[in-house]
């Protein structure tokens, strides 16, 4: 293959002027990015004049920004100002995305490094404490019967991861440093402890937009809770509900919604076993 061709480079030199691969630039073609500027039709060579080099630029630049190469394509065929701004800010919500699901895991290592440098949250076990809350969003799992036993909350659980990864749009979004959970319904009048239904649910870092089928969105409202963390099977809950029961007696206070229970299994590096360190959450006023 000629080198030069009538001032025009071949596809192997005008590729280690750009510091790609010839392939890289083949497969460009054949997705119709960016074609030669002249194929010989004996030999089928390609060849690029050398002012193609900041298209090629601009094209590492783009895929470095993750952009598709059918978003490229769409820029560059594209010259309004709007739809390259549409396109700009899509990406840039993804990126925002991403930093946040980045933060979200170094907050949860950052969690564990503190309970192996002994800052340990079992140390607090059934110590009922005073806490305030902004407005916190979960999505619970929607199901046809109650959930009564550890059979039905596992397999509960397992669908939810398993519903959660099948809808790509929800997962890359929302589901990263998932924190399960669990939703008793609220009772106003509990004066002594009732047996009440049980709702699996994820915690959310924000509120979220996308709500998978078999879902709904759960706001729990701003302001204090009564809460305690206990080593119990969550269907064994009776006498840390009735502990905190006491506890809001004594104060005073009325429970003002659903009782939220936080598995710590992977905050404390501990196995999810079915004796499970929670955090029941009592919404008071």
């Amino acid at each position: 293959m000629n080198v030069c061709k009538d001032g025009l480079l071949s596809v192997s030199k005008f590729a280690e002027i750009c510091n790609i691969t010839a392939e890289t630039l083949r497969y460009y073609d054949r997705e119709g990015l960016l074609t030669p500027d002249y194929i010989d039709p004996q030999t089928l060579y390609r060849y690029y004049s050398v002012e193609r080099y900041r298209c090629v630029k601009v094209i590492c630049e783009l895929r470095k920004q993750n952009f598709s190469i059918s978003q490229i394509k769409d820029l560059f065929d594209n010259a309004d100002r709007d739809f390259a701004k549409d396109i700009l800010e899509k990406n840039l919500k993804t990126i925002d995305i991403q930093i946040q699901q980045l933060q979200n895991k170094k907050e949860n290592l950052e969690l564990k490094i503190r309970y192996l440098n002994g800052e340990n949250l079992l140390d607090r076990c059934n110590i009922i404490e005073e806490k305030l809350f902004d407005d916190r969003y979960s999505l619970v799992k929607e199901t046809n019967r109650e959930i009564t036993n550890y059979n039905d909350f596992f397999y509960t659980m397992s669908a939810v991861e398993k519903n959660l990864s099948q809808n790509e749009d929800f997962f890359i979004q929302i589901f990263s440093n998932t924190c399960y959970m669990a939703l008793v319904r609220e009772n106003p009048e509990w004066s002594s402890y009732k047996d009440s239904p049980v709702s699996i649910a994820i915690q959310l870092n924000n509120k979220c937009d996308i709500v998978p089928e078999g879902f709904y969105l759960h706001k729990s409202k701003s302001g204090k809770y009564v809460c305690m963390i206990s080593k119990c099977r969550i269907f064994d809950r009776k006498n840390q509900i009735e502990k905190m029961l006491n506890y809001i007696a004594d104060k005073g206070y009325k429970i003002s919604g659903d009782i939220r229970v936080i598995f710590l299994a992977g905050q404390v590096l501990i196995s999810p076993c079915i004796n499970m360190y929670c955090e029941f959450q009592i919404p008071v006023e």
